[in-house]
């Protein structure tokens, strides 16, 4: 399993319909983000894409949301796992 960071790092910017499903917000909510200069894309043969720089720094500025370790599936069960990866 890759992780968000993984996916973007290795060619620097990502589809933003992949990107939108491993945050888990809506179509409509990106569409809104996008509108109001919150959440900057480009546009590559006709396919919005998020830079790996504007990914960053859009989770850092708007949300809570953090990448769970690669041995845990969620945040949730990284923070609750006794032999969590990043508890070590």
């Amino acid at each position: 399993m890759t992780t968000l960071s993984e996916q973007i790092n290795r060619v620097g910017f990502i589809k933003l319909s992949t990107w939108l499903a491993i945050i888990g917000l809506s179509r409509t909510t990106v569409w809104r983000l996008r509108r109001d200069g919150k959440l900057k894309t480009f546009t590559r043969y006709g396919r919005p894409y998020v830079s790996a720089a504007e990914s960053e720094r859009f989770l850092k500025e708007f949300t809570d949301w953090e990448e769970p370790c690669s041995m845990c599936p969620t945040p949730e069960a990284c923070e609750s796992a006794q032999a969590c990866v990043k508890t070590i």
